[in-house]
């Protein structure tokens, strides 16, 4: 290609400045153009096409992950026939009792919520955060560890949402 030796805008001739500024412009366009098509290469590149039947469709690779089986709790019976647990105020260890299917109600955390733990425990994962005032059923329980009694409660609009609670941050909501 030869460069053009007149200014197109003018009948005068180029100096030496303007053609080696005309030749910057044309190595800077030329480097942009070669930046542009190895770019277009890498993406396009990497792009997986099958043909089948003259069309040009995509492969779908889909990563799944593994299965894995969430453990169901069960409830647990932990009064003898015939006796009678004492009602909340005649404790002295300061530790409720609810029957099941009791309504409770979280409060007391000053809105750091209860955590909902997948065993009894304060080693077991936490699977729920449940906030001040969330309204759970008592399923489950109770079960003494560690100077904390735990019940299991579940969410009464999602069954998914359950777990086991520290009774401390529990109180019952009157229907």
């Amino acid at each position: 290609m030869t460069m053009p030796t007149h200014d197109p805008d003018s009948t005068r001739p180029m100096g030496p400045h303007q053609r080696r500024q005309n030749r910057r412009h044309l190595l800077i366009g030329g480097l942009i153009g070669v930046a542009v098509a190895v770019i277009l290469t890498i993406v396009l590149g990497s792009t997986r096409f099958t043909r089948a039947g003259g069309d040009v469709q995509p492969t779908i690779i889909m990563i799944m992950p593994d299965f894995t089986e969430t453990p169901v709790p069960t409830q647990l019976a932990v009064d003898a026939p015939g006796e009678e647990e004492p009602d909340q105020e005649s404790r002295q260890d300061g530790q409720q009792s609810f029957p099941l299917g009791q309504w409770v109600q979280v409060t007391g955390t000053e809105g750091v919520g209860l955590n909902l733990r997948n065993q009894a425990g304060l080693d077991s994962p936490v699977v729920l955060v449940a906030l001040d005032n969330e309204i759970f059923e008592v399923r489950g329980g109770p079960v003494d560890l560690a100077d904390v009694r735990w019940w299991y409660l579940v969410n009464p609009y999602d069954d998914a949402q359950s777990g086991w609670a520290d009774d401390r941050f529990l109180e019952t909501v009157d229907e």
